[in-house]
């Protein structure tokens, strides 16, 4: 499940850290793709495109696909779809600190692009799914015990490969969510921000 972490929330975590406790004695890799070279890759016409578009992101649709395939309780399912958790984003996202460009965009919370008829949307969703997914914007990581590793979840997507079973993997993980502090300069484009461990 390619995802950027919370991205149905209004202001998503900025970073997240996972930390190994258990792991199997093989599987449980987890891999990322950049979504700054993904965006870099895409041809002129299709970056302008995107630039004016936003998509949905919504907490439901993993849910359900979660309570289809036995993963989540009936209670739980109805606990977490009556928060209505979905936001609105932007397709493309500046990152406030180096001024590029990336993708924000998951086949995991991205329902469909606002404003455009349902058979358009999915096309292009499923072609920026497609052209995310070259081997080139990809890294895979072998975990290893005690390891820790950081990402910039405005930059990345994600996903745990879920190929262990019947052994263990528990991963802990800290989420970075920043707010603009009342000090901040409004003129400086270093991004300042205040971060909050959750």
């Amino acid at each position: 499940m390619w995802h950027h972490d919370e991205s149905f929330l209004p202001s998503p975590p900025i970073v997240t850290m996972t930390h190994a406790r258990i792991l199997p004695p093989t599987g449980g890799d987890t891999c990322w793709i950049s979504m700054t070279s993904a965006y870099d890759a895409l041809s002129p016409k299709m970056k302008q495109y995107l630039d004016g578009l936003s998509a949905w992101h919504d907490m439901n649709r993993p849910m359900t696909a979660a309570l289809q395939h036995g993963i989540c309780t009936h209670e739980r399912y109805v606990e977490v779809v009556a928060q209505n958790r979905r936001q609105l984003h932007p397709m493309v996202r500046v990152h406030p600190l180096t001024g590029r460009k990336a993708l924000y965009v998951s086949p995991t919370y991205v329902t469909h692009i606002d404003g455009l008829p349902q058979a358009e949307s999915h096309a292009i969703l499923a072609y920026l799914h497609a052209h995310c997914m070259q081997v080139e914007f990809l890294f895979k990581h072998r975990w290893v015990l005690g390891d820790m590793v950081i990402w910039d979840n405005r930059s990345v997507v994600h996903n745990a490969i879920m190929d262990y079973a019947p052994h263990q993997r528990r991963m802990h993980r800290a989420s970075v969510f920043a707010r603009q502090t009342a000090a901040a300069d409004p003129h400086n484009n270093q991004g300042v921000a205040c971060a909050t461990m959750a």
